[in-house]
């Protein structure tokens, strides 16, 4: 314990003639920016959350926090980190489209570990001093419930499907097991030790559980909540994750400054990896290839060779508690690329209105901060000014108004949800027209780059007259 000692979204539009009748086509892809996902550190001496940048490996902002943090949590679709603060008796929830807290849960005394339930719906927070966890409503930020549970809890994991918490108590040396559903402990599993972390396999069959008194690692089968196997490892076991395809599971050794890889298959250690003094808090990467530990510094092992090959320098006592490391972010497509075969002549494209004085007027940027909000990078690379318009889907009242000079990007914040999207380039306006849907849409949580350039065949950007523009 340290406290102790111890896509690019493509967007393009080009003539194309389908059936002798010419449109304007929009090609559609996007992706979400920044693949890689984050790896949030709570520094226990300094009241701050650096965030690491996992593809960089260098830190993009700190984030004041309340006193003495220690467990860290992402949430699924890594819009919200949640850190608990041990002095303050709080939860900070930070918004990670702004790297801000947006609000502070009070719950019970002493908090250190934090959990999210695979759907985002409940977060569950150990109170080591007041012996309850409590379960926290992330729609409405308030505690909904609290749970007694055994002495002294540390560690908290919840299991794939979200209908089990496990919570490691470490001074009656016991994993209660919560149901979330009614949020009643339905067993008590006895084990070797002082257990503080604690984590599932990703299929559920198993609970690897760091006893630090007795310096070994307790395997749970969660069928029969019985302990079936015990790893011998370093100095005061602490921290613990296991690899996303449930081959290998690591464990900080507070003690012995080392760090234990245990074969999931054989429950043996197969290497000891030396890190920095008093190493803590532990995380995986989601694709499997970097394991990151808190110590002095964070220090960053390579998983095909069990190797530090980085070391990152944070705030004062990073401690990080739990899955500090959010989920793989996946590629999302806005309207599916289509291909269109020419039959017929071309023909002659004309304007589909004429162009008044009030629809080429100036129009100012609209540009609301939204709470929890996408984050949208918008690209002109049509080689004029542009106007973009979204609107919510079947409305004609903006969501935001932003004008994008030629060759610039603008960054703007949206809802999440279904949307109608408009361009005007010069006096004329277009709407976008997707392959499948006629909206887009954006989730909550990710962070999207479009770029507008004059492209090939795709989803269709349909002219518009003045009755049906936005209003500005």
């Amino acid at each position: 314990m340290k406290e102790m000692t111890c896509g690019k979204t493509h967007r393009g539009h080009a003539l194309i003639t389908v059936l002798g009748v010419t449109t304007l086509a929009l090609l559609m892809l996007a992706n979400i920016a920044g693949a890689a996902p984050f790896a949030y550190i709570s520094n226990y001496g300094d009241n701050t959350v650096s965030v690491i940048d996992t593809a960089t490996d260098t830190v993009t902002a700190t984030i004041p926090v309340g006193l003495n943090p220690k467990g860290v949590a992402v949430s699924p679709d890594e819009s919200k980190v949640y850190v608990v603060n041990e002095k303050d008796g709080t939860v900070s929830v930070i918004n990670t489209s702004t790297n801000t807290v947006m609000s502070i849960v009070p719950v019970g005394d002493g908090p250190l570990g934090v959990a999210v339930t695979p759907n985002g719906s409940k977060v569950y927070v150990t109170n080591y001093k007041s012996s309850t966890t409590s379960v926290i409503d992330t729609s409405t930020n308030t505690v909904t419930a609290t749970v007694p549970v055994g002495s002294l809890p540390y560690g908290v994991a919840v299991n794939p499907d979200g209908t089990k918490v496990y919570v490691a108590n470490a001074a009656s040396s016991t994993v209660y097991v919560i149901d979330t559903e009614t949020n009643n402990v339905t067993s008590i599993v006895p084990v070797m030790g002082a257990p503080d972390g604690i984590a599932v396999t990703p299929d559920g069959t198993k609970v690897y559980v760091a006893n630090n008194e007795s310096n070994i690692v307790s395997v749970i089968n969660t069928s029969t909540n019985t302990v079936t196997a015990t790893v011998p490892v370093g100095i005061w076991p602490y921290g613990i994750a296991i690899t996303p395809d449930g081959s290998k599971v690591y464990v900080s050794n507070c003690y012995s400054n080392t760090t234990s890889v245990i074969d999931t298959s054989t429950n043996t250690v197969t290497a000891t990896v030396p890190v920095g003094l008093y190493p803590t808090g532990i995380a995986v990467t989601p694709d499997g290839t970097k394991v990151y530990v808190a110590d002095t510094n964070i220090s960053i092992i390579n998983t095909s060779t069990n190797t530090v090959t980085a070391t990152v320098p944070v705030g004062s006592l990073p401690y990080a508690l739990g899955k500090f490391i959010g989920d793989p972010v996946t590629i999302t497509t806005i309207g599916e690329p289509v291909t269109v075969t020419t039959i017929g002549e071309p023909v002659t494209v004309t304007t589909p209105t004429t162009a008044t004085e009030t629809y080429c007027k100036e129009v100012n940027d609209y540009l609301p901060k939204y709470a929890d909000g996408v984050v949208l990078n918008i690209i002109n690379k049509i080689g004029s000014d542009i106007l973009v318009v979204w609107t919510k889907a079947d409305s004609k009242k903006p969501v935001f108004k932003v004008n994008v000079p030629t060759g610039q990007t603008r960054t703007v914040t949206t809802p999440a949800g279904n949307f109608d999207e408009y361009i005007r380039t010069g006096c004329l306006w277009y709407r976008v027209i997707q392959t499948n849907d006629e909206h887009t849409q954006l989730k909550s949580g990710y962070k999207y780059t479009v770029t507008y350039y004059w492209g090939s065949n795709g989803t269709g950007l349909t002219p518009i007259p003045d009755s049906e523009v936005p209003e500005i």
